[in-house]
C-alpha cells in the first residue's frame, strides 16, 4: 500500500541521509 511504500522510501532516504552526515562529520 501507499503507507507501507513512504515508509520504506522513508527508511531509505533516513539511511542515506545518516551515511552522508557521518562521512561529512568524519
Amino acid at each position: 500500500g501507499f503507507f507501507a511504500g513512504g515508509f520504506f522510501s522513508a527508511t531509505i532516504l533516513f539511511v542515506l541521509i545518516m551515511a552522508v552526515g557521518s562521512f561529512i562529520l568524519r
